[in-house]
């Protein structure tokens, strides 16, 4: 439960059991009598009033009996009307009061429900105009009040998951049991009570000034009209059955998106596998959307939204074995099937996929890759609608392709602050500490790309690198590293002033406990996406745990200042097979 405020009640009556003396018969005489003739009875207070309390408390309130006439006043007792024990009353102290004096009894209340209590009590004496003196006695009791909020909620229009939190509030006075909780709906399986929060199986109590967040959740399968409402059974006396309604339409499954934040690792060669966000640092169990394919899949594959419908798509080399051509395939999520599905895109690629960007700014996203052994620097031009034209002499990368390592960014980036996305590429010379020279390829606008320019080196090895701007400050940085010698795991940011790299220092390292070796560990790619909702890049780092072998992912936030956030463990050794992986990517 949560709290708001504490609440603090001041009363004037006693609460507690007090050990409270009677006043016996006193000498002093009390303001001016003369009322007379005769003896004249006043009881103070009248009514005898209790302020709110609790079922369970008690109270007491002590009333004084005073004689402001002329005479002596003969008090032949009193007659309570409650006989439940919730009011008590002691005896009368002295039997006859001069003029002037008084005594006390006391007046007990003890709340045992939420109803409100009168009674009167009946004071005989020899009181020639008021022989029966009837006081009132007047008590109420703390009572829980239940606040539902929203009492109405419209979904409007809406497809896939759609949740609202309906707050539960005690802004009463007293503790607050709810004892059942119901949903209502036309569909149970589309409108439903998702989450009860603090108050599991339907119960529980909240103290005044606490709350607990219940879960509604609409999920329409179809277009149709559905309503729901929840009813909360509690101790309110004014509202024992509180009541908040919601209504939705389904949106047409043709025209639902899946939209989701989301990274994917392709699984042995054979299996893309989807790990959705949940935009604090944690990801949910895998989805494998390429079922119904049974042939090799390239590992490295760029997510967007290509086609133009709204949704991401993930698009991948796949082939059904070494000895035939990959092709180009789509995967996209069908909202009338509930399901992952796929086509083909381009029936032959004989380049690898690196990264996507709106290359000739008409408002899509194109595709970049390369291939060393072509030597050729590949641009797909997309022309709105996902169909795909093939450059392949967009870009030179014959200054690059040495023969042994080439590696591009996966997020396209604009590196000179013109406006057009560029792309940065490292060439890993040889094998041990060789230096890695880290290219730029400054973008047209037109789809293609000038020649090389060295922006800087790294003297120790890496074999991956991307683009962003880890230091929010307005000017993209190439993140670039995870080298398998040297210092395995290393990793080292170039920050960017808006036209060049400054010199490489290190950002963090994914296995800090190995400084020094040959193929221990850590060769692998990361990519640069902002996995917690705080709008800085972090950085998803997939690595071998040793030589070549058992890949571990983690993810290391950005922790402001340059700096990054140890690293935490998303997929442990041996959930994935391959280093690589991939995100959405949105310009």
């Amino acid at each position: 439960m949560r709290k708001r405020l504490s609440i603090l009640i001041g009363a004037a009556t006693l609460i507690g059991c007090s050990d409270y003396t009677i006043n016996p018969k006193s000498d002093v005489i009390r303001g001016e009598t003369g009322v007379g003739p005769g003896p004249h009875i006043q009881v103070t207070p009248s009514p005898i009033e209790f302020e709110p309390l609790a079922v369970g408390n008690q109270a007491v309130n002590v009333v004084e009996i005073a004689n402001i006439g002329d005479e002596t006043l003969i008090l032949n007792g009193l007659y309570l009307h409650d006989t439940t024990g919730i009011f008590t009353t002691t005896n009368i102290g002295d039997s006859e009061l001069e003029t002037g004096e008084f005594t006390n009894i006391v007046v007990t209340y003890t709340p045992e429900d939420m109803t409100a209590q009168e009674s009167i009590i009946e004071f005989y004496s020899n009181d020639p105009d008021v022989p029966t003196l009837e006081v009132p006695v007047i008590a109420a009791v703390l009572e829980p009040e239940i606040s539902l909020s929203p009492l109405f909620h419209d979904f409007g229009v809406s497809g896939g998951i759609n949740d609202l939190t309906v707050t539960v509030e005690n802004i009463g006075l007293a503790p607050l049991e709810i004892s059942s909780i119901t949903y209502y709906s036309t569909s149970a399986s589309e409108l439903f009570l998702h989450d009860e929060g603090d108050l599991q199986g339907g119960v529980g109590t909240l103290e005044p000034g606490e709350w607990t967040d219940l879960t509604v959740r609409f999920n329409p399968s179809d277009s149709s009209f559905e309503e729901g409402s929840l009813h909360i059974f509690s101790n309110d006396p004014d509202s024992q059955e509180a009541t908040a309604n919601q209504e939705g339409t389904g949106l047409p499954c043709e025209d639902q998106t899946y939209n989701e934040d989301f990274f994917i690792n392709v699984y042995n060669g054979q299996e893309i596998r989807l790990y959705t966000s949940n935009g604090d640092g944690t990801f949910n169990p895998y989805t494998s959307i390429s079922g119904s394919i049974a042939e090799e899949i390239a590992g490295s594959v760029v997510v967007g939204d290509f086609d133009g419908d709204g949704q991401h798509e993930i698009l991948a080399k796949v082939r059904p074995n070494s000895s035939t051509p990959y092709r180009l395939v789509s995967f996209y999520y069908d909202s009338c099937d509930g399901g992952w599905t796929n086509a083909d895109v381009l029936s032959t690629i004989d380049f690898g996929l690196t990264g996507a960007a709106d290359f000739d700014l008409d408002g899509d996203l194109d595709i970049y890759g390369y291939s060393a052994a072509n030597n050729s620097g590949n641009v797909l031009t997309n022309d709105g609608a996902g169909n795909f034209s093939l450059d392949n002499n967009a870009f030179d990368i014959t200054a690059l392709n040495t023969g042994y390592k080439m590696a591009g960014v996966y997020h396209s980036e604009d590196f000179n602050s013109d406006n057009i996305p560029d792309i940065a590429m490292l060439e890993y010379t040889g094998g041990g500490t060789s230096t890695v020279s880290i290219y730029t390829f400054l973008g047209d606008g037109l789809g293609r790309f000038y020649s090389p320019q060295l922006a800087g080196q790294i003297n120790a090895p890496a074999n991956t690198l991307d683009f962003t701007d880890f230091d929010m400050d307005g000017s993209t940085d190439l993140v670039v590293g995870l080298d398998d010698d040297g210092d395995p795991g290393q990793v080292w940011i170039m920050n960017g002033n808006g036209a060049s790299l400054g010199n490489p220092t290190e950002l963090l390292d994914v296995a800090p406990h190995i400084e020094s070796g040959s193929d221990d560990c850590c060769s692998g790619s990361l990519i640069a996406h902002d996995w917690t909702s705080d709008g800085a890049p972090d950085i998803l780092a997939g690595f071998y745990t040793g030589s070549w072998e058992i890949p571990a992912m983690d993810l290391f936030v950005n922790t402001g200042s340059n700096t990054a956030a140890v690293g935490v463990n998303i997929l442990p050794p041996g959930e994935g097979t391959t280093a690589r992986i991939s995100s959405p990517i949105t310009h």
